[in-house]
């Protein structure tokens, strides 16, 4: 052992103690805290060992350091060794071992010293300055073996005993916890926690055979009560787990002192156990130390047990700040695990929108739609979280999925963004899409309604046929659903076969049966029905139910020739307004001069005298025929009380004069952009967008900014329409606005108008434009119209 600290003066009896013993010297041996510095005389011990050395060693306890003279066993020295043998082998071994301060020493054992029962060190160079270790060392070790006392010529004649050296000798023992690796205990006893006692030498070699007595006896102390041995023992099994290790560890994981809970998660950071992880799970939650909730938590995220790593992400979401929240949330769709998605789900209720929007997004990228379907049919959640969750359904490109999304959020829209949605459910194939469109017959916002009439007609689907004949019984009479309802069902029925279309002709409900009268007049007129349909239709035409007789009416129509329109004529002798309206109706399909001058007088006399909606049709048949000399009475019919004629007198005026649309009938149309009937201000607006004309713009422009959102973006889309140029700078100054409808729609009108100028004037607001979407769009849209505008 070489010399590591300094020990104090050693007081001598002799009077001659020369200088060098009053200064500090390097000792042997440092012993700290019960824990000895390695004995090199390994090889040469033995557990039998019937002699000793004794080795200078330093302590400290309770943090002062004392000295001690340890006895080593070894098996090179015996009692029963002759005395000069035996005091040579043990000088021989004291220097061995420490030849940096033995270095000057010799021994001198004649026989008149061991008849004097003495001993004679000789210590010069270095050893002289070490004199107190080599005096403590070799006294007690030589008088073991025959002799009373050693002399140190020059420096204590007289000698001395184990009297005077001022050091206790003992045998260190340890716990077994203490003398465990990296610790090299051969010296003294290791304590077993029953208080059994095993030789040092003993002990390393039962350890490294991996002795499971022993491995189990380490677990015992950790059922002690004084913190010592906890924290010694826990630090030992973290190290260096045994089998069975966790049982122990998990009751120390509630211990009231904070450190000791600590060190046991440490402790079991590396178990596959799922109890331990279970017992570091609860400390993540209940813990009254904050500090040791987030070791928890960080220790569950490195688990080896995958299913452990979510925890630490919840306590993340539970413990960040507002802002690092939302992404914390999103996190949570990197794990697979069904719990992951629990968590999500919880989190929707989160008082932060900021985190039930993270989690409606975490829960599309983890593909969890089964989870969205419940939020959004989920009552309790707030109502833009259950959108959110429809919205993210509806981006999805399974039916299954986007169906549902689309439907949740047409049933709680109105106007232009529920005919956009509505518009979305339409362009899907399959008959789902089919049934949602028809259950939109009855939505709450009438414009959708008609639109998912057209729509129905559009996909000529027959199984829709009894949805619209339930909307049509439902709708105001000669109102916009219920004309869309039934041309709905004529554009269904019109695409069959024709028996499949006779079939429906005598169906017992008036509504299938007009649709089908008129679907099978058209079949027989293109030559997809035999002949004999027209006289059939003619024989309709006396039927006793005037829904079937105006049916006939209108299929005769589209027979276009002369025996056709003499029957229509007839009919203008019924005595049902119902039929005179599909009458006035009919005559739209004869565009002949011959027929047109003939028809002229009808159509007069029910555009002044017939209920609104003769009037109504009639207006309509003036319109699509050119009877230019009824424009007086057209232009009267614009100021009607009625709004449906209102709108139909629009329409028709427009169509006399579209080519040049003179000032009083333009003015007239303008007239009605603030008609009291919001349908018939975007007639208006419809009307005046089909001329190219400054005037048309102009009253256009009086609505602009209308609050009512389907009027200003009917108002847009007329600008578009009028191809006139100045339209370009108010649906350019729209580019500014905070309304994305209106700014989408602005961008959809400048297209629609097709001019190269409007390319200058969206560049010039580019830099002004404050969203960066529209800004994109609006630069595209710039470099079209200068590749594609006129």
């Amino acid at each position: 052992m070489s010399p590591t600290s300094t020990p104090p003066r050693m007081a001598l009896p002799s009077p001659r103690t020369p200088s060098a013993m009053r200064t500090h010297a390097p000792l042997a041996v440092l012993l700290c805290v019960l824990a000895l510095i390695p004995w090199r005389d390994v090889a040469a011990q033995s557990f039998d060992a019937t002699g000793v050395i004794h080795v200078f060693v330093s302590q400290v306890i309770g943090g002062e350091t004392s000295y001690a003279i340890v006895p080593v066993p070894t098996s090179r020295v015996r009692s029963d060794m002759p005395t000069r043998v035996a005091i040579s082998a043990a000088f021989d071994l004291l220097r061995a071992d420490k030849p940096a301060t033995y270095d000057g020493a010799s021994l001198r054992l004649t026989d008149a010293d061991i008849e004097a029962r003495q001993a004679a060190v000789h210590l010069t160079g270095n050893a002289s300055s070490n004199f107190p270790v080599i005096a403590a060392e070799t006294v007690y070790t030589f008088t073991a073996y025959g002799i009373d006392r050693v002399v140190f010529p020059g420096i204590h004649e007289d000698g001395l005993t184990r009297a005077d050296i001022p050091f206790a000798s003992y045998r260190p023992q340890l716990p077994l916890w203490q003398a465990l690796p990296p610790t090299d205990l051969r010296v003294g006893d290791v304590v077993l926690s029953d208080g059994t006692r095993i030789a040092a030498m003993e002990f390393r070699e039962r350890w490294a055979a991996n002795e499971p007595g022993l491995r189990a006896d380490l677990l015992a102390f950790l059922q002690r009560d004084d913190p010592f041995s906890l924290y010694g023992a826990l630090r030992r099994v973290k190290d260096e787990p045994p089998p069975g290790y966790e049982d122990a560890v998990i009751p120390l994981l509630a211990h009231a002192d904070p450190g000791l809970r600590r060190l046991a998660m440490d402790a079991v950071a590396s178990s596959r156990q799922p109890e331990a992880w279970d017992a570091v799970l609860e400390r993540m939650r209940s813990d009254d130390q904050g500090e040791l909730r987030a070791h928890a938590a960080r220790l569950l995220g490195e688990s080896p047990l995958d299913q452990y790593h979510l925890y630490a992400s919840f306590f993340a979401i539970e413990t960040v700040s507002s802002e690092d929240r939302p992404a914390a949330v999103r996190q949570l769709a990197t794990i697979d695990d069904p719990r992951a998605r629990d968590q999500l789900v919880s989190l929707l209720e989160h008082a932060e929108s900021a985190v039930t929007s993270a989690a409606l997004d975490a829960l599309a990228t983890s593909l969890s739609f089964a989870r969205l379907h419940e939020a959004m049919q989920n009552d309790g959640l707030a109502a833009n979280v259950r959108v959110g969750a429809a919205q993210l359904l509806a981006e999805n490109d399974d039916p299954a999925h986007r169906l549902p999304g689309l439907r949740f959020q047409l049933d709680r829209l109105e106007g232009e963004r529920a005919l956009v949605i509505l518009d979305d459910i339409v362009d899907i194939p399959g008959d789902d899409a089919r049934v949602h469109v028809a259950a939109s017959l009855e939505h709450p916002d009438q414009h959708v309604r008609v639109a998912a009439a057209r729509a129905l007609g559009a996909r000529a689907e027959p199984a829709s046929i009894d949805a619209l004949a339930g909307a049509h019984a439902s709708a105001e009479p000669d109102s916009r659903l219920a004309v869309a309802t039934a041309e709905a069902a004529f554009q269904i029925l019109v695409a069959l076969p024709a028996d499949q279309i006779e079939r429906r002709a005598g169906s017992r409900e008036t509504f299938v049966r007009r649709a089908a009268l008129r679907a099978w007049g058209v079949a027989a007129a293109e030559g997809r029905a035999p002949a004999n349909v027209y006289d059939a239709l003619v024989t309709r035409t006396a039927d006793t139910d005037p829904g079937t007789r105006g049916g006939a009416v209108l299929a005769l129509a589209a027979f276009r020739n002369q025996q056709a329109f003499e029957r229509v004529m007839g009919a203008a002798d019924d005595d049902d307004d119902a039929v005179l309206a599909d009458v006035a109706r009919a005559l739209s399909a004869f565009d002949e001069p011959a027929w047109i001058e003939e028809a002229n007088a009808v159509l007069s006399t029910y555009v002044q005298s017939g209920t609104p909606t003769m009037q109504a049709w009639a207006l309509h048949s003036v319109g699509v025929l050119g009877l230019e000399r009824l424009m007086p009475i057209v232009l009267q019919r614009i100021e009607s009380s009625d709004a449906s004629v209102r709108a139909a007198a629009m329409v028709a005026a427009v169509d006399l004069v579209r080519e040049d649309p003179p000032r009083p009938v333009i003015n007239a149309v303008i007239g009605r952009v603030r008609d009291p009937s919001q349908a018939n201000r975007v007639v208006a607006l419809e009307q005046l967008g089909r001329l190219n004309h400054e005037l048309a713009v102009l009253g256009i422009s009086q609505v602009i900014n209308e609050r009512d959102a389907e009027v200003r973006l009917a108002a847009i889309d007329a600008l578009g329409s009028t191809g006139h140029p100045g339209a370009v700078g108010p649906l350019v100054s729209i580019l500014e606005e905070s309304d994305p409808h209106a700014r989408r729609a602005s961008l959809r009108a400048l297209r629609a108008l097709g001019l190269a100028e409007g390319a200058t004037r969206i560049e010039g607001v580019l830099d002004r434009l404050p969203h960066e979407e529209t800004r994109q769009a609006a630069q595209e849209l710039a470099a079209w119209l200068r590749q594609n505008g006129r």
